[in-house]
C-alpha cells in the first residue's frame, strides 16, 4: 500500500516538473497560439499568412486585397515581415487572450516581426464596419492603408509608441501621395519586445 502511494507521488511529482518545464519553454510572444496557412506566394518580396480557419481560395482572395495595398511599401522597409490575416470573428478572442486592445483592427508584435490583421479591413460585416469608422473617424476604403501604414511605423521603428508610429505612418502616406521614395527615418531605432496595437 505505502509503495502504491510513493510511486504515486513520485508520478504526481515528475508529471508537474514536466509541465514546468513546458511553460519556461514557451515563446515569449503569444503568437505560437495562433494557427496559419501559408505563406503565399503573389511574386512579391511580402510573406502572407491567413489564420488556419481560411479555405486556400478564400485566403488567396483576400491576401489579393492586402497585397495591393502592401504594394506602394516597399518590403525592404521592414524585411522578412510577416502578415498575418485573422478571421474576423477570431479577432477579439484571440487579442483577449493575448490582453491586448481588441477594438484596434491591427496589431504589431515586434519581437516576432509580425503583424496581425483583423479580417474586417478587408471584408467588413456592417456592424465591425461602424464600429471601425466611428471608433477612428476614417473612411472605411481609407482604413485598411492607414492601418498597415500605421504598423509599419511600428514595424520599421521598432517604435512601441502609439503617437510616434501615427506620425510615421502620416509621413508614409504623403510620401506616396506626392510620388516621393519611401525610406525608413527613424528617430530612435532599436529592437523591443512590446505588443502594439491600433
Amino acid at each position: 500500500m505505502k509503495l502504491h502511494l510513493l510511486l504515486r507521488r513520485f508520478v504526481i511529482a515528475v508529471a508537474l516538473i514536466i509541465s514546468a518545464q513546458t511553460a519556461f519553454a514557451a515563446p515569449k510572444t503569444p503568437l505560437y497560439k495562433i494557427r496559419v496557412r501559408g505563406p503565399f506566394s503573389f511574386n512579391d518580396a511580402q510573406t502572407l499568412y491567413c489564420d488556419a480557419s481560411y479555405s486556400i481560395p478564400e485566403c488567396r482572395r483576400q491576401l489579393e486585397v492586402l497585397l495591393r495595398t502592401l504594394r506602394p511599401y516597399p518590403a525592404a522597409l521592414v524585411p522578412n515581415w510577416k502578415w498575418v490575416l485573422v478571421r474576423a470573428e477570431h479577432w477579439k478572442p484571440m487579442l483577449t487572450s493575448f490582453h491586448l486592445d481588441y477594438d484596434s483592427p491591427a496589431v504589431t508584435i515586434l519581437d516576432e516581426d509580425v503583424t496581425l490583421l483583423d479580417e474586417s479591413l478587408i471584408k467588413p460585416r456592417a456592424d465591425r464596419a461602424a464600429e471601425l469608422m466611428n471608433g477612428f473617424k476614417i473612411p472605411l476604403d481609407q482604413l485598411l492603408d492607414v492601418a498597415i501604414s500605421h504598423e509599419l511605423g511600428h514595424a520599421m521603428c521598432h517604435e512601441t509608441n502609439e503617437a510616434r508610429a501615427d506620425e510615421i505612418g502620416r509621413a508614409l502616406r504623403r510620401k506616396i501621395a506626392a510620388g516621393e521614395a519611401l525610406t525608413a527615418s527613424c528617430s530612435r531605432p532599436g529592437r523591443s519586445s512590446d505588443h502594439e496595437g491600433k
